[in-house]
């Protein structure tokens, strides 16, 4: 059982229903100027799980969650697809009906209704018919009403709208972890306060701790700290220390952003009165450095390096998140909100590589500014979504290619990348001995998986006319380039007004349309380099659609894992098409 999509409706500025798919994609960089919504999108899908509720600073996605944009705002719904099999849905049956008799007995006995008293529609036993069970599909969409709190599966009911929330909390339950982490409001708790509320709840990292508390032994508890004598409160202390720094270790390992040892964490019990002369209980973290000569030294955990405090975070919110889940070390729902924001360039870095790692068994999803997360040689452009929006301020998500699609005025085909994160240096390395300057970022991945020769680099444009802009720049570099165009009509007209102002001489030994060996042609575009039957097989061994682009298809193949097995399959006729045109170059 694993979800498929979220779909966010109604949600603060989410106006109409934003997917986010997590079929083909389990590592999606947002990105978008501020206040495009892009954290309002982290905020909507980390609601979806009740069992988030106290959590991030108290609830804080769950407040203020109408659109403030319109005075009759619809509820706030926020969906998810999830596949499911038959055995899972008739374990999940049994269980709602074992606990929706349970309620309905308990509601009687607190009401004093007798056994045989006419029942009122709410304290009747709803069981589903064995023919509506059969009827559930095998993809169901379950969809929470934030302002009832309530859930329910779209298009479909067993009948009962109690039993239908009952039976949706049940599949929750067992859904991965939806985590979430904002590097600019967490903050660590070193000093967390043991205290219930009226109700006898308890928020926040205290949730963690007691986590941590039963992970290390089942009868342990934060809450029973104060009635243990002195000596059996520090073993306590002590074996719950012992088991935090071995999962720290364990994990450093694994995650490390700076190349230093993991820390020690010391945990402490004290006693303190408050303003008021009340005794307050407290638990007290702080870091152990050992120094040459042996000495331990302490520290608070926020003054160690932000790398570390990132890390703490991390891993406490991980292993020892209070939602009980067999299923949590897979499929774990990572939400990120400016990650790595605090870490220096080379550990910003690192985190991008450990994010990819960290997708292929779980799914990441998170926001960022930094174009460090946003290497293109570890992140797939078909991954990025860009969050913006809409004239009447409502939210909308798309990919990189839609976003492409849709934007003007730009001078690179990176440019939507760099363009939502208003960033506007030169963006490409021109250290290279030799510069290829080509339309798009289409022909940059062709020419870049055939490219052989390491002191030469391609650099993608936005279409024929934007070349021009960069030959200048590269003349007054006194940089050694090449110019490729789509043998077309716009392409050679663009050729022929940089023949007439850069000169005829220039022109022959700079300049090149493209063309095809033994063959004659009016019109040659970059498409026609591929022969038709491999442009099939390309689709087929990347499991795209067959109506898919070829543009998406390069760009596909380019970042795939497979990608030299697949190029070796390629038949001789497209090979020899791209070399014709690679060997202008020499």
């Amino acid at each position: 059982m694993h979800i498929t999509k979220f779909l966010l409706k109604n949600y603060r500025a989410i106006t109409s229903e934003v997917s986010v798919s997590l079929e083909k994609q389990s590592l999606i960089p947002i990105i978008g100027v501020n206040e495009c919504g892009k954290t309002t999108i982290l905020n909507a899908i980390f609601a979806f799980d009740f069992n988030n509720d106290s959590l991030n600073d108290k609830g804080k996605h769950l407040q203020d969650t109408k659109n403030l944009y319109k005075t009759q705002a619809a509820a706030p719904l926020i969906s998810a697809e999830i596949e499911i099999d038959q055995d899972e849905i008739d374990n999940f049956i049994k269980e709602t009906n074992k606990e929706f008799e349970k309620n309905i007995l308990e509601k009687r006995e607190a009401t004093q209704q007798p056994a045989g008293a006419s029942e009122n529609h709410e304290n009747q036993i709803f069981k589903p018919k064995k023919k509506k069970i059969e009827e559930l599909p095998r993809r169901i969409i379950v969809s929470r009403n934030l302002t009832t709190k309530t859930y329910n599966l779209r298009d479909f009911s067993f009948g009962n709208d109690q039993y239908d929330h009952l039976f949706c909390t049940k599949i929750i339950n067992y859904l991965p972890y939806i985590l979430y982490f904002d590097d600019f409001r967490d903050s660590i708790e070193e000093k967390v306060e043991i205290i219930k509320d009226e109700n006898g709840d308890y928020y926040g990292w205290l949730e963690i701790v007691e986590t941590l508390f039963k992970k290390t032994a089942k009868n342990f508890s934060v809450f029973n700290l104060k009635d243990l004598e002195v000596r059996e409160r520090k073993s306590v202390l002590a074996q719950v220390k012992n088991n935090l720094n071995k999962t720290l270790t364990n994990e450093w390992k694994n995650f490390k952003l700076e190349e230093k040892d993991s820390l020690t964490i010391s945990i402490d019990y004290v006693e303190e009165n408050d303003s008021e002369n009340r005794q307050r209980e407290y638990l007290k973290f702080e870091i152990i450095e050992t120094d040459i000569d042996g000495n331990e030294r302490y520290f608070f955990i926020r003054d160690r390096s932000k790398g570390f405090y990132w890390f703490f975070n991390f891993v406490m919110k991980l292993e020892f998140n209070p939602k009980e889940n067999p299923n949590s070390k897979y499929n774990t729902i990572y939400l990120l909100d400016e990650p790595g924001s605090y870490l220096h360039a080379s550990a910003q870095e690192k985190l991008c590589k450990k994010l990819v790692s960290l997708s292929e068994f779980n799914k990441v999803i998170y926001c960022t500014h930094s174009h460090y997360l946003l290497n293109p040689e570890v992140i797939p452009l078909g991954s990025i979504r860009i969050a913006d929006k809409n004239q009447d301020k409502s939210i909308g998500l798309r990919s990189y290619f839609d976003y492409e699609k849709n934007s003007s005025n730009l001078r690179l085909a990176f440019q939507p990348l760099y363009d939502a994160l208003q960033f506007r240096p030169f963006p490409l390395d021109v250290s290279h001995d030799l510069i290829v300057l080509v339309e798009g970022i289409t022909d940059f991945f062709v020419f870049e998986m055939f490219n052989k020769n390491k002191k030469r680099a391609f650099m993608p444009c936005v279409g024929a006319n934007s070349i021009k802009h960069f030959i200048s720049i590269l003349l007054a570099w006194k940089k050694k380039f090449y110019v490729f165009w789509d043998n077309d009509e716009e392409g050679r007209r663009v050729f022929q007004e940089c023949e007439e102002f850069f000169g005829n001489e220039f022109s022959k030994r700079y300049f090149f349309l493209y063309s095809l060996p033994l063959k004659n042609s009016n019109k040659v575009e970059l498409e026609q380099l591929f022969y038709g039957t491999d442009i099939k097989m390309l689709k087929e061994r990347l499991n795209l659609d067959p109506n898919t682009a070829l543009k998406k298809v390069i760009a596909q193949l380019y970042y795939s894992r497979e990608k030299n097995k697949i190029i070796a399959e390629l038949s001789d006729i497209t090979i020899g098409n791209i070399q014709h045109n690679l060997n202008k170059l020499e």
